[in-house]
């Protein structure tokens, strides 16, 4: 589970069988399928209903508001998609807690750090990016959030989750200014996913060289 669970909480009806929980999974899985697809507009409960085969009446029951459903798929995507944030974070930071502050003072071991980093970065846009209908998935929820309140409250907590590790990388790394370094790292990721999307091909000189000059200067 994420940190997100202590604030994020499913909105739509709880299941105390197995059957009915895999019933309800998998209506949130065909409500995925369904924004990848078609966008967070196309959600209605017949369409669900069609795309995950079961009654009208079942998705209704566990999901009496379109809300409730749309806040709930959102909630079992970000379940299924953070492994890859918690992976880049652990690598990260166990990547500088093999350095010394000592040893960081020399400038070879902060390239090295450095180098490190920028790898573990570059590693982890090209993966989001071959996962293509995820991020199809997340930037459709994001653009909802801009007029869907209730789902730019859960999108600002994921968004504030991954910041915060970010800056306690960067805290712990001894920045003046941790808030404004993670701010322009992660947003600088965002984009590079973006634009090597856009671009149909990924291009890992240009994407590699773009962060290296970024942690260099914030680092």
């Amino acid at each position: 589970m994420t940190d997100t669970d202590t604030t994020i909480e499913y909105q739509g009806r709880k299941t105390q069988r197995l059957k009915g929980e895999q019933r309800r999974v998998a209506i949130l899985e065909a409500t995925l399928r369904i924004i990848s697809r078609e966008g967070v507009k196309a959600v209605k409960h017949r369409a669900v209903a069609k795309e995950a085969g079961v009654p009208l009446a079942a998705t209704t029951y566990y999901f009496k508001q379109l809300g409730d459903l749309i806040n709930d798929a959102f909630y079992l995507f970000v379940e299924n998609t953070q492994a890859n944030q918690q992976q880049l974070e652990q690598q990260s930071f166990t990547a500088l807690e093999s350095f010394s502050y000592k040893e960081l003072d020399e400038p070879e071991n902060k390239q090295k750090l450095i180098d490190m980093l920028v790898d573990f970065l570059t590693a982890h846009v090209e993966g989001e990016v071959s996962r293509l209908s995820e991020r199809v998935i997340e930037n459709a929820f994001r653009f909802e959030a801009t007029i869907n309140p209730q789902l730019q409250q859960l999108v600002h907590m994921l968004h504030e989750n991954n910041l915060s590790h970010i800056i306690n990388f960067y805290h712990v790394f001894g920045s003046d200014d941790p808030q404004a370094d993670a701010t322009i790292l992660h947003s600088l990721i965002l984009h590079l996913e973006y634009q090597n999307i856009i671009n149909n091909e990924f291009d890992q000189e240009a994407t590699r060289r773009t962060l290296l000059r970024c942690i260099t200067n914030s680092l």
